[in-house]
This record gives C-alpha cells, structure tokens and sequence, in this order.
C-alpha cells in the first residue's frame, strides 16, 4: 500500500513524472485484475469439472439400476440435483 501511495503522492522522494506514476499504477492495477480474472476462471473450471464428474456418477449408477434416493443419500447429493440429471438423460 505504501508503494502505491509513494507513486500517487508527489510529495514523496520519487522523481517520475505524472505519466509514468500513472502508467505504473495502470499497470499494478491491471495486473491484479488479471490475476483475478485468472483466479476466478480456474474456480469456475473447477466448479465445471466437479459437475461433470457428479453428473457422470449420476449417469453410471442409473445405468446400474440404482433409484435417485439410492443415489442421492450416500453421495450427498441433493435428491433435486440427481432428479435434474435423471430426467435430463430420460430416466
């Protein structure tokens, strides 16, 4: 924090010019943005990753004849979110 206010403050001891602490200060902002944006798509290729995983077990233990309760409770899975999958396999 104190970096960012040392090149915002003209008062403090660096000598850069306005553009170039503008340009500075673009470029930390840009760079956490980006390393948010990054952190936000591996999350949600996670979130993506759990659900296809989930839905293929689903997918799997109908196919062994195994009922939605029968899946639902041990897995831990809503019995909405099995039902979902369910019928949209037409099961």
């Amino acid at each position: 924090m104190s970096f960012i206010k040392t090149l915002s403050d003209p008062d403090q001891s660096d000598q850069r010019k306005p553009q170039e602490r503008a340009g500075v200060i673009a470029k930390l902002v840009c760079d956490f943005n980006e390393e948010l944006h990054n952190q936000t798509l591996r999350e949600e290729g996670m979130e993506e990753g759990i659900m296809h995983d989930r839905e293929e077990i689903i997918t799997h233990m109908l196919e062994l004849g195994k009922n939605t309760d029968e899946i639902a409770y041990p897995s831990g899975i809503p019995l909405e979110t099995v039902n979902e999958i369910a019928a949209g396999i037409g099961r």
